[in-house]
Parts: structure tokens; sequence; C-alpha cells
């Protein structure tokens, strides 16, 4: 994995302003009692905003040569006040949510896992999961991105910086054999995406005319490389904008561009190359979205 120096805290507080959550500084102290599992609710089925609440769960999105992580907003059933409830309806959904709308993206959550529930101790969150996924044929990669998932999920609060794994309320030294699963798994900041694209979502319809493209970067100079393509490729616009602060720190950043007929369209942002080849290769993510009149 790239090292991307990232402030995984600020990302996942400006995400969840960004969606309509509420901010992690804003929660009250961790609770430690275990909280049962709500049910979840499918991210392609609308629902009642008065009724739900957002969370962001972390997905997977590969590049050419790293593995990256990064935060999608999904609205669940409403839940109270303690963190521990939190914690649990992001995990629930992340667990729920095997087919991203965003083609880029996935899960390395193995299909049919479940959960028995989540407990929290200070820093730590214990994450109860099925007996189901032990032993199964993980890749290396896929049991350190499922790691980081569930780390990076359940961190809903500035507090969190670990999480333990029990498979069926037992603990484990490990599940696939690339990692030890003995001791608590921090939080990595650097495995998350260099630049994000959180708004508007993967498919969503909008009106033709002038649309704001939101999203995350942790880039060299605060400096977000922009275009906007048709359906056949051709680059429509292309500039930069400055994102609200540059690496190290992770900032957010905006760009409004016109769509000017009904279509699909691909915004494409990315990150600057300041080793002029010598490193990695750029990052991008893409958006495409529809425009109707």
């Amino acid at each position: 994995m790239a090292c991307r120096i990232a402030a995984a805290a600020v990302g996942l507080t400006l995400l969840l302003a960004a969606c309509g959550g509420d901010a992690p500084g804003a929660t009250p102290a961790p609770d430690p009692t275990p909280a049962p599992a709500p049910a979840p609710t499918d991210p392609a089925v609308p629902t009642d905003p008065a009724s739900t609440t957002v969370v962001a769960v972390h997905l997977v999105r590969s590049a050419p040569t790293d593995f990256f992580i990064e935060p999608v907003p999904v609205r669940v059933p409403a839940f109270g006040d303690a963190i521990s409830a939190r914690v649990t309806a992001a995990i629930d959904a992340l667990i729920a949510l095997a087919d991203p709308a965003d083609p880029e993206l996935f899960t390395s959550v193995p299909a049919g896992t479940t959960l028995h529930r989540v407990s929290i101790d200070g820093a730590v969150v214990t994450i109860d999961l099925s007996g189901g996924i032990v032993g199964s044929s993980g890749s290396s990669a896929q049991e350190l991105t499922f790691a980081q998932q569930l780390a990076h999920t359940a961190r809903v609060d500035t507090t969190i910086s670990a999480i333990v794994l029990l498979i069926d309320g037992q603990p484990i030294t490990e599940l696939w054999g690339h990692l030890d699963w003995s001791g608590p798994i921090e939080v990595d900041p650097f495995i998350l995406s260099p630049v994000t694209v959180t708004t508007p979502l993967a498919d969503d319809e909008v009106r033709v005319g002038s649309v704001t493209f939101r999203g995350q970067a942790t880039v060299f100079e605060a400096t977000v490389l922009v275009s906007l393509l048709d359906s056949a490729g051709n680059v429509l616009e292309e500039g930069f904008v400055t994102a609200t602060t540059g690496a190290p720190e992770r900032g957010t950043w905006e760009w409004t561009v016109e769509l000017p007929t009904a279509g699909d369209y691909t915004v494409v942002a990315s990150e600057s190359d300041p080793s002029g080849g010598e490193g990695r290769p750029p990052f991008s993510a893409t958006r495409t979205v529809r425009a109707t009149d």
C-alpha cells in the first residue's frame, strides 16, 4: 500500500457533515454496552429521510498498483444516541452492501457474513461476526482491505482507533492466514483513497444545467485536477480546484460545471504528480451521472 498521509478523523467528519449526518466530535462518550444489530436497509431502495440517518461505510477501490478504501454514504434506519448503536448500524450496513452502486468500488466482506453484536471499551471496538468466514480462501489483499473496511467503518467517532475481531464470541489469531488478529487492528489512515467523489451519487439523475460535484482529497498543495467527459469520452471541460486543505490533512473540494444537454456525463477527479513520474501513478476517481431535461 502506498503511504498516503491522510487524516482519517477529519475525512469521516467531513463526509458525515456533507451527507447530513452527525459530526463525530458531537457524539457522547463511548457506551461500553453491547448493542443488538438493527436490520440493515438496502441502500438502493428510497426511504423516508425523517426515519433514517446516514452512516459512512468503507469500500475498496483498485488502483493500478494499490488498493485503497474510501467512505460511501448509506442511509439506514434511525438509531439512538449511543455510540455503540451508531457503530452497529455502520457495520451492519457495510455487511449488507454486497453490490455497490459505483462499479469501480467493491467489498472484501465475504458473502454470508453476519454481525452478532459490537461493544466498545475506550478507543477499541470489538466486532463479533459469524463463524462461516473463518478459513475461507481470502487473499492477502482481501484480508488487509477487509480488516480496514471494518476498522474505518467502525470509526464513527474520533475517540475510536482500533478494532478487535471475535468469531462467534471467541477471540481469533488468524482468519485467512495473512494477518495477525490476536490483538487490536488499528485504523490505517494511509489506505484511504487520495481523492473521492461523494456527490452526486453514482448513476444519480440530475437536471441539465449547472451541477456541483463534491468530494474529499488528501493531495499535494490541495490541488485536485478535474475534467468533464461526455458519453463518448470527449473532454468537454477541464481544470483544477483547490481543496479546503492540502496533505497531510484531508479536505473537501467542489466543482460546478454545465451539463449542456440530456445524456450521461463523467467527472474525473485526480491528484497531481509532484514526483514527476518517480512515484506510483497518480490516483483518479470518477463519477457518472445522467442529465435529464
